[in-house]
C-alpha cells in the first residue's frame, strides 16, 4: 500500500487462464482494507442479508455517495496501492476483472472454505472513463469499489498514468521509490497496477490477467520506505529531498522512519492453481507449508463459478478468457507473523 491504510487479510488467487490462444495468468487480489469515517462495505461473501449486488449497482453506489469531479469521486480518504507484475514482454493492455460479481463472490467463498478444510483443526458490470488517448495518458477504470489504472512499464508509471484521477499520500514519492528496489524486484520488467479503493472493503478487490512468464508470481512484498518499517515504539517524520518526482507532483515529501528490519508483518493466504503439488516452499528464512486441494470434481466445480468477463485496460473493450484445463489442484498456504520481505515467485 502506499498510504497509512494498511489492509489486513489479503488473499491472492493465481489462476492459468487462456486469452487470445495465449497463456495467461489470473491473480485475483483481495484483502480488507478500512479507511477512517467511512462505512465498510461488507462482501455479500460475509454479508448474506445485503442480498444480490451486481457489478452495476456497486458501481453506481461508489459513484453516488461522493461527490464528482471530472467524473471520478472527489475521495480524500482512498487508500492508494500500486502492485507490480511480471511484464517481460512489455504488453500495454492486460484484463480487468471485477471480483464483486455475484459469481466470483460465490467462487471465492467456496474455495476459501475448501481450503480452510484442508488445514489441521488444531489450528458485475465494468465502467471505463475514456481519458484522450492521443495524450498517453492511461485509461482510468471503475472496477468495482476500486478505481484502476495500469502502467506497462516504470517510465509509463511516472509519466502515463493520470494521477489526477487518484488521492496521494503526502510521502508517496518515497514509498515509491521502493518500487525501483532491485533486491525486490530483480527484473526491471514489470508492469503496474494503480488501485484506489473508494471506501472501507472487506474481502474485496480486484483481478488482473497478464501473459504467462515462465513462473507463479505473487505479490507479497511490502512497500517499505527507504527499508524502513514504522512502528508503534519507534516512528518519526524527517524531511526528505526532492527527487526526479518533483516535477510530476510539485511538492516535498517526508521520509517515514521507524525500526530497521528485512523482516515485515504477513496476514497473506495463497491460492495456486496449478498442475504441481507442492508440499513445503523456502520463502527467506522461512519455510511455508502448502496444503493440496486436489479432488477433480470439487476443481471442475469451483471453477464452473468463475466469471469470464474482463475489461482491457488499454482500450476498454470487453473481452473473455477461458480456463487452462491442464491445471486440477489449488495448493494453499498461510503466510502470517513476520518474514523477510519479499514476492513469493513459484517455478514450474
Amino acid at each position: 500500500m502506499l498510504t497509512d491504510h494498511e489492509p489486513s487479510s489479503t488473499r491472492l488467487i493465481n489462476i492459468p487462464v487462456i486469452f487470445n490462444n495465449q497463456n495467461y495468468k489470473l491473480l485475483l487480489y483481495t484483502n480488507d482494507l478500512d479507511i477512517s469515517n467511512e462505512p465498510v462495505t461488507v462482501s455479500p461473501i460475509l454479508d448474506n442479508k445485503r442480498g444480490n449486488m451486481n457489478g452495476l449497482d456497486r458501481s453506481l453506489e461508489v459513484l453516488s455517495n461522493q461527490h464528482m469531479t471530472n467524473g471520478f469521486q472527489s475521495d480524500k480518504k482512498g487508500a492508494l496501492m500500486i502492485v507490480p507484475i511480471p511484464n517481460i514482454y512489455n504488453i500495454n493492455d492486460f484484463g480487468l476483472v471485477d471480483v464483486s460479481t455475484d459469481k466470483m463472490k460465490h467462487f471465492r467463498k467456496t474455495l476459501f472454505e475448501k481450503c480452510d478444510k484442508l488445514k489441521p483443526v488444531t489450528r458485475g458490470l465494468n465502467f471505463s472513463y475514456s481519458n484522450n488517448l492521443s495524450s498517453g495518458k492511461k485509461m482510468v477504470h471503475e472496477i468495482g469499489n476500486y478505481r484502476i489504472s495500469v502502467a506497462n512499464n516504470l517510465d509509463d508509471l511516472m509519466n502515463n498514468i493520470d494521477w489526477s484521477k487518484f488521492e496521494l499520500p503526502s510521502n508517496f514519492n518515497d514509498r515509491f521509490s521502493t518500487l525501483q528496489d532491485s533486491n525486490l524486484y530483480p527484473d526491471k520488467q514489470y508492469a503496474y497496477v494503480v488501485a484506489q479503493s473508494q471506501k472501507s472493503v472487506k474481502d474485496d478487490g480486484f483481478g488482473i490477467a497478464y501473459p504467462d512468464v515462465g513462473y507463479e508470481y505473487f505479490p507479497t512484498a511490502h512497500e517499505i520506505p527507504n527499508n524502513h518499517i514504522a512502528t508503534n515504539e519507534s516512528s518519526n517524520i524527517s524531511s526528505g529531498s526532492m527527487n526526479n518526482f518533483q516535477n510530476n507532483f510539485g511538492y516535498n515529501v517526508p521520509i517515514n522512519q521507524g525500526k530497521k528490519s528485512n523482516d515485515v508483518k504477513y496476514d497473506v493466504k495463497i491460492y495456486n492453481l496449478t498442475d504441481k503439488q507442492r508440499q513445503h516452499v523456502q520463502f527467506g528464512q522461512s519455510s511455508l507449508k502448502f496444503y493440496n486441494l486436489d479432488n477433480h470434481s470439487v476443481i471442475y466445480d469451483l471453477l464452473s463459478l468463475l466469471d469470464l468477463n474482463m475489461i482491457m485496460s488499454r482500450t476498454g473493450q470487453r473481452a473473455i478468457y477461458s480456463i487452462d484445463s491442464q491445471s486440477q489442484l489449488f495448493n494453499f498456504t498461510e503466510m502470517s507473523g513476520y518474514m523477510n520481505n519479499q514476492n513469493l515467485m513459484l517455478e514450474y
